[in-house]
């Protein structure tokens, strides 16, 4: 997707891989992109744990609920 947003840039500027400043430009994109990008993904994580909250509190007693947090914080890479 970077390289497309640079390139799209780079028409409407002159601006191409060539140029010296190139490097900073998409270093630029790179930055403002991951910012939108954290943000949208912060927000859906959250909402879809809100669902999953309200969808496990429906099914689950709290001794099942117990054993599934715990089962989860033992798998390396999960709730870290």
């Amino acid at each position: 997707m970077l390289p497309f947003l640079a390139r799209t840039v780079a028409r409407r500027t002159h601006l191409g891989p060539t140029h010296p400043r190139w490097a900073s430009v998409v270093a630029l994109i790179n930055r403002e992109f991951h910012e939108d990008i954290d943000v949208a993904a912060a927000r859906a994580q959250q909402a879809l744990g809100e669902i999953w909250k309200h969808s496990l509190d429906q099914v689950l007693t709290a001794p099942e609920l117990s054993q599934l947090l715990e089962f989860y914080t033992r798998v390396p890479g999960v709730g870290t």
